[in-house]
């Protein structure tokens, strides 16, 4: 059976040594920079080498979270930054950013690759090229089912990590910019807001509620499905946690995964104790089995609040002259933080006086007694006694490691001193593609199939000598008196499991020396096993990337004429774009749009002479996959001009559609432009070259070249970084957007079904926050997912000669809520600009935004 690792969260070095007292086989942590969460008491450079060597003398593993995305001023701190830890022997490395992806694989050999779920995974097609590229792990979006799992597992072999218990983000990982806009602190830098975690009114909705807020994950009680999905990792979310709350979440799934492993036939359940544990350590309203088991769903989600709920100890039964009176179902201890319902939707929080055995009548004393109510709940949300025990027995006590011994004393020879640690272990050896194909063919993942176990006697030893063995004078050393010193192991971390004595008769050694070589030894043996994963690093210099495929981009050069396209998210609104003389070419969102209709545009097309380029959804699973599989001959005899691809998935899936159609006779005259989204992030040089690598290093995709691809340029650079990423006289074409509300959310959420039901039909739906600012949320039904809109649009009018400098080949105007009467300012105002030496007699109206051109993110 497939023995998955425990993967704990580590914010801090404390944490990091909870999860290891917990139990933890790994943990994951960021350093001082880089990281998804900022805001951690994240380690430095000394620190974080020291926490390598720490999980290493216990045999177990740290990841290093890598996993936001960089400036290109910022790509040449990565090898430095990185290189003491690689030489520490970090275990692997979490990455999002594809050009931090190829500069560490070309850079240090050895070190596993694990994608993050920010890379937003959620197919096979994304996962085969991450393997290609040289990932041996990918952490797949949370959003996926354990079906959709096991396809990935079955049909690449690589390990899987998922997520079991945490917090969930409400947009898809990696998907988020509405912290970023807001407020100008970016979720793909590491400094998130939690903007989700605020109140928003939905139109024609209940009143304002938390409808962003999803429940904390918890899948102990699934944890055997988890296992037989072939899952590799279980991972913890939490780096902003305490030690307290790693310690108790690891150690309950570590009691449960233990006893599923040893008794997979026996039955499985949760006891209510641990339960109570997992929910006093931080819940949402309770807790969710997250997607797993169900698409999405009101129940996923926490509208009352949004953050720590704890649990319930019983209601109010009285309230009497400034007291409420009741009888707990719990234990209450003093120091108890109890919170007491107010109308309202506030909590008025009372510590406890005293203790309370179950059953007996208990009173508090409360202020505002005038607007409580009898038969309400009230809540546990902080118990002192509990963090204690877990201090007590977990984050206290020295975790030992068992150590056999033995000690030699001849007269005349150094005294000699042998330790050495012999464990059992399990062995995994991945199999390989065509292994996992052949046992899975029946389309079956059971428990028993996935990665071989090898149980195997491992040794690490050393040996010291101490001082000369004296012949006594008077009192001789027996095999007592010399065992007594030498198992005295104290505040260390070892613990003799046994130790052997041989000692001459009538030898004699100072008890100073004794001690000494215990000591002397202890500290060998931990420096042995602290190193014992060091690498070293032979490059000498960091290697920069070549460039094989080079052009000359004379489009962007001053003098020429960008394309105008237009996007929009209906049928309507791109008949009205298609019959305007100003736009030359078209986006078509072919998720909204019918068969019938598609073609209807083609026509439209041909009629006005535009271009057609076909949008891809902005999620792309398995099940989409394998529906624009069939979908793809269909679109290429309409010949579109290109492709809008959102994703990883999709940029993997084109690929592997173009290499397979590159094979066939006569279809060398047609090859669509292939554009990247600014969702496929190229926030540096070697990212953009990174993506542009994957399309042209295929062998079978010969037609395509750097004609045929563009590249959208990122929406959270500001304007010197943007000019930093491009290249001014060797790179790919890029696109800018000059128009158009910017996406802040995608979600497998549905605002709709959440607050009032599934309409079961795409449209537009109204959300404003506590500042009555506006939000529009798209309903993409096909698909079942929402894109949640900025209400103000991004417009960079009046600044063509700025925008120009950045060498666009094409700029894009999309249109989300307009009216056609605003659509028809808004392209006149654009095209007058940018074919009227930037004089427009159209002024822009409304509130805008300039976006990060000006101010960017941290």
């Amino acid at each position: 059976m497939n023995k998955p690792e425990i993967l704990a969260p580590a914010g801090s070095v404390g944490a990091m040594e909870a999860a290891i007292k917990a139990c933890a086989d790994a943990v994951y942590m960021g350093g001082s920079m880089f990281g998804a969460r900022a805001y951690a008491d994240n380690p430095g450079q000394d620190e974080l080498v020291e926490a390598i060597r720490y999980v290493h003398f216990y045999d177990k593993k740290l990841y290093l979270t890598l996993n936001t995305l960089l400036k290109e001023e910022e790509m040449d701190l990565v090898g430095d930054y990185l290189l003491p830890y690689y030489k520490a022997g970090l275990d692997g490395i979490i990455i999002q950013d594809p050009g931090v992806f190829s500069f560490i694989k070309r850079n240090f050999p050895g070190l596993p690759l694990h994608a993050s779920t920010q890379m937003n995974i959620t197919g096979v097609a994304a996962a085969k090229l991450l393997k290609e590229m040289g990932a041996s792990r990918i952490v797949p979006a949370r959003e996926l089912s354990l079906s959709e799992i096991s396809r990935i597992k079955r049909e690449t072999g690589l390990e899987i990590e998922t997520f079991v218990h945490g917090a969930l983000c409400y947009c898809y990982s990696g998907r988020c910019l509405m912290s970023s806009v807001i407020g100008g602190r970016s979720g793909n830098r590491g400094r998130c807001a939690q903007p989700c975690r605020l109140p928003y009114e939905v139109e024609r909705g209940k009143k304002s509620s938390y409808v962003l807020s999803p429940k904390d994950l918890c899948t102990v009680s699934i944890l055997p499905e988890l296992v037989e999905a072939g899952i590799d990792s279980f991972k913890i979310e939490g780096r902003m946690k305490n030690p307290e709350y790693v310690a108790s979440i690891v150690s309950v799934y570590r009691k449960y995964l233990d006893f599923y492993l040893k008794n997979p036939d026996k039955p499985y359940e949760v006891a209510e104790e641990d339960n109570k544990l997992l929910l006093e350590a931080y819940n949402r309203g309770g807790f969710t089995k997250g997607y797993y088991h169900q698409h999405n769903g009101g129940d996923m989600m926490s509208m009352e609040r949004p953050n720590h709920r704890g649990i319930s100890v019983g209601k109010i039964e009285k309230i009497q002259d400034g007291q409420i009176y009741f009888h707990p179902t719990v234990e209450i201890h003093k120091g108890d933080v109890l919170e007491l319902p107010i109308p309202g939707g506030e909590n008025l929080p009372i510590t406890s006086p005293a203790d309370c055995k179950p059953g007996k009548s208990f009173s508090l004393k409360a202020r505002q007694v005038k607007r409580l109510k009898t038969g309400k709940e009230i809540l546990r949300t902080a118990n002192p006694w509990q963090k204690k025990q877990l201090s007590d027995e977990i984050l206290t006590p020295v975790k030992k490691r068992k150590i056999v011994g033995k000690a030699e004393f001849f007269i005349g020879q150094p005294a000699k001193l042998t330790l050495w640690i012999q464990e059992k272990r399990m062995k995994h050896e991945p199999k390989t593609e065509d292994d996992f194909r052949e046992e899975h063919s029946s389309k079956k993942y059971t428990q028993n199939e996935g990665k071989p176990q090898v149980s195997e006697q491992e040794s690490i030893q050393i040996s010291i000598q101490g001082e000369t063995v004296l012949k006594a004078d008077e009192r001789p050393l027996t095999k007592e008196q010399i065992r007594k010193p030498l198992l005295q192991t104290g505040t260390s971390r070892f613990k003799f499991e046994n130790l052997d004595i041989e000692v001459e008769e009538g030898a004699f050694l100072p008890m100073g020396a004794l001690k000494k070589l215990r000591r002397e030894g202890l500290d060998q043996l931990q420096t042995c096993l602290e190193d014992s994963q060091r690498r070293t690093w032979d490059l000498g210099h960091f290697i920069p990337w070549e460039k094989e495929n080079t052009k000359i981009n004379q489009k962007g050069k001053p003098g020429f004429q960008p394309e105008f396209l237009a996007s929009a998210e209906d049928k309507e609104k791109l008949m009205f774009l298609i019959s305007r003389p100003e736009i030359d070419g078209l986006y078509v969102p072919i998720e909204e749009v019918t068969g019938e209709e598609r073609r209807e545009l083609v026509k439209k097309a041909d009629e006005f002479q535009k271009s057609l380029y076909y949008a891809l959804p902005r999620v792309f699973r398995n099940k989409e996959q394998d529906e624009y599989d069939t979908l793809y001959e269909e679109f290429l005899k309409e010949k579109p001009a290109g492709f809008l691809i959102r994703n990883i998935d999709e940029l993997a899936w084109i690929r592997e559609k173009e290499s397979g159609r590159a094979e066939e006779d006569n279809q060398e005259t047609y090859s669509p432009r292939i554009i990247l989204d600014h969702s496929l992030y190229a926030y540096n040089r070697e990212a953009r070259w990174s993506l542009e690598n994957i399309l042209l290093s295929s062998e079978k995709t010969d037609r395509m070249d750097l004609d045929s691809i563009r590249i959208t340029l990122p929406l959270e650079l500001n304007k010197k970084e943007l000019h930093d990423l491009i290249d001014s006289s060797i790179d790919m074409e890029q696109e800018f957007i000059l128009y158009g509300r910017i996406p802040l959310m995608v979600s497998a959420q549905c605002v709709s079904k959440n607050t009032k039901a599934c309409e079961k039909k795409s449209g537009y739906l109204k959300m404003t926050d506590r500042y009555q600012k506006p939000f529009f949320t798209r309903r993409h039904c096909r698909h079942c997912y929402n894109t949640i809109w900025n209400g103000v649009p991004l417009s960079f009018h009046g600044m063509k000669t700025e925008i120009s400098r950045l060498q666009p080949v094409s700029l894009r105007l999309h249109f989300t809520v307009e009216k056609e009467e605003e659509m028809d300012r808004i392209i006149r105002l654009f095209y007058e600009e940018w074919n009227r030496d930037g004089v427009s007699s159209v002024k822009m109206q409304g509130e805008f935004t300039r976006g990060h051109y000006k101010r960017g993110v941290e």
